[in-house]
């Protein structure tokens, strides 16, 4: 086959890579993980490079996915940098969910201090079962028992659950029983490490979901792992390196060992919770849409090669749903909505938009194809919401000014910030309901500086947000990204009107509208009803921002068994509907991919 010989600017990194190979492949393998929102298939943009040609003397603009490397090659990052390029994002939450959640603590795994005898009929490990009610014991525990008694200590700690003595120290040992929730989600993974013996959170943390490499929402994931064994691996490894790279920062930021990790448990959607497992959710992706397992799962970390107590357990909250997993489960049991007999609406604005609808204490729940343009996926110069990116857009001066997260010089701009910027532009009609760029019919009283930033980029209505910071880069929002707007408000809109008209209620009846998902801790409720995600008739007071709930369920499930049974027998009583199987759906999503008109 041959290599070719491989030159990275602005970075001046010279490799080797084999002739013929994918160039957006021989970078991800070099450590460079360009993003490909639609699975490189050269639709996205997102993984565009420079290429040198040595025949012209001239570079060339290309989509690494769509080049075979034939021959020595010069690639210039710089179009990928700040927008595309997946570095080390691991950051800290400041703010997972608002929301405390109730619960009594009740872990799976405890310990306490047994003190054995010797001058009694009893063997050594029939003693401490009858101290702990447990059954049966691990290896490490027989094992590390064993030398505690040769040394003649006979009183130490014992770290079990219900089921089976788990761990022995001896008492001069400081242990801490650790737990982490883990929030596996389409675009991000967020994590909460807990002390399992007083319910406090240690630690939170966050980072990109380095899959988003291989498209950006379950569909494309779906495709990718159905094309080869090797795929479906790849997809695996790839978020148990951002789950285990999580863990490892937790951990050194508190300067506590793997061993002290008893227990994790999961909460993420059917496809997510597929994937990290290692199970092919190619039965997603054709009719009729059947996962291999919506049951809980408990497994070991040594199972999937979590970083953790090599006994410890992966517990895997229950999905409701082909496309309504366990971070929905989740979610209701954060809210205790699962006791609830109000009339309630709980939205979850993720890549994957979940509905659920509680009427007079029956539940029904459904998903929709958003699109990850909430979370600033899909948009051309879009990121999640992380230092740099523009979070709020607001009219000043007669023209717009914005804020930016950490104060610093724009990046991109994230979902919140794309939200707020279409309302703005709908309030000044400068974009009509149908989603289009209305500049040249506008009003005399639009001031000139808004007009001004208008302008017509590679032949389509663009409108500048920001020019300036590294290589004078433009930020922002085009005619293609209005239309990933519409998309995803039109998803969740039809999905609402639907399952509301299925109850035979009107959104009037509702008591309580939730708005779940890290999108929702930034963005007011009134833009949600500008764009009509939320029912203009309902009442803001009524609109409740609750941040990441899967995440909070996923930690509630943890510290609280009585919790987590009851969520097991809770979603067995959840109608799931497929929408498009539903009369009118095909005209409902038509007509919902409408902006509202002004208020």
């Amino acid at each position: 086959m041959g290599f070719i010989a491989i030159e990275l600017l602005p970075y001046n990194i010279k490799f080797l890579a084999k002739k013929g190979e994918n160039l957006l492949e021989i970078l991800r393998k070099s450590g460079v993980n360009l993003s490909s929102s639609c699975g490189g298939h050269g639709v996205c943009g997102k993984c565009l490079v420079k290429l040198y040609d040595s025949n012209t003397s001239e570079w060339k603009l290309v989509n690494a996915c769509q080049v075979s490397v034939n021959e020595n090659v010069i690639v210039d990052l710089s179009p990928a940098t700040i927008f595309s390029l997946s570095i080390n994002n691991i950051g800290t939450l400041k703010k997972a969910y608002n929301v405390d959640g109730t619960y009594n603590l009740e872990p799976n795994f405890r310990k306490k201090i047994v003190n054995l005898c010797k001058n009694i009929d009893f063997d050594y490990l029939s003693q401490i079962y009858n101290c702990t009610e447990s059954e049966k014991t691990s290896y490490r525990f027989l094992n590390k028992l064993s030398h505690s008694v040769l040394k003649d200590q006979l009183s130490g700690w014992v770290v079990y659950n219900s089921e089976k003595l788990i761990d022995w120290y001896s008492l001069d040992t400081t242990t801490t029983l650790v737990g982490c929730a883990i929030d596996i989600g389409t675009t991000n993974i967020a994590i909460e490490i807990l002390n399992l013996e007083t319910g406090e959170t240690l630690y939170q943390g966050f980072d990109t979901n380095s899959q988003t490499r291989f498209g950006d929402d379950v569909i494309s994931r779906i495709s990718y792992s159905s094309i080869s064994e090797k795929n479906l691996e790849e997809l695996k490894n790839s978020v148990l390196s951002t789950v285990n790279g999580l863990i490892i920062k937790g951990l050194n930021t508190l300067s506590i060992s793997p061993e002290s990790i008893y227990e994790i448990v999961l909460a993420g959607n059917t496809t997510m919770i597929h994937l990290i497992l290692g199970i092919s959710p190619k039965s997603l992706g054709e009719f009729p849409f059947l996962p291999i397992f919506t049951s809980p799962i408990t497994l070991k970390t040594s199972d999937l090669g979590i970083i953790a107590n090599s006994d410890a357990d992966i517990y895997i909250l229950p999905a409701i749903g082909s496309f309504v997993g366990g971070d929905i489960s989740g979610g209701l049991l954060a809210l205790n909505l699962f006791e609830c007999a109000e009339n309630f609406l709980f939205l979850d604005l993720g890549t994957n938009g979940e509905i659920v609808l509680g009427c007079k204490g029956k539940f029904i729940a459904t998903s929709t194809a958003t699109g990850p343009a909430f979370e600033g996926g899909r948009i051309s110069c879009g990121m999640r919401a992380d230092d740099g990116a523009i979070d709020h857009i607001f009219l000043s001066n007669e023209d717009i000014s914005f804020s930016v997260i950490g104060d610093s010089i724009p990046k991109g701009i994230c979902g919140s910030g794309v939200i707020e910027l279409v309302c703005l532009l709908l309030e000044l009609k400068l974009l009509d309901p149908t989603g289009k760029f209305m500049v040249s019919s506008v009003s005399q009283s639009i001031p000139q500086k808004i007009l001004e930033r208008f302008k017509i980029k590679n032949e389509e209505a663009i409108f500048i947000v920001y020019e300036g910071g590294v290589n004078d880069r433009e930020i922002f929002l085009s005619a293609k990204d209005i239309r990933q707007v519409q998309l995803a408000c039109g998803a969740i809109k039809c999905g609402v009107k639907m399952l509301l008209s299925y109850a035979g209620i009107s959104s009037a009846d509702l008591d309580t509208v939730y708005i779940a998902g890290n999108f929702g801790n930034y963005i007011h409720p009134k833009y949600l009803s500008r764009l009509g995600i939320v029912p203009s008739t309902i009442f803001h007071e009524k609109i409740h921002i609750v941040g990441n709930t899967s995440l909070l369920g996923a930690k509630i499930a943890l510290l609280d068994m009585k919790k987590r049974k009851l969520v097991e027998k809770s979603v067995g009583s959840i109608k799931h509907i497929d929408l498009a199987t539903l009369p009118n759906f095909e005209e409902e999503f038509a007509f919902s991919m409408f902006f509202p008109d002004a208020q």
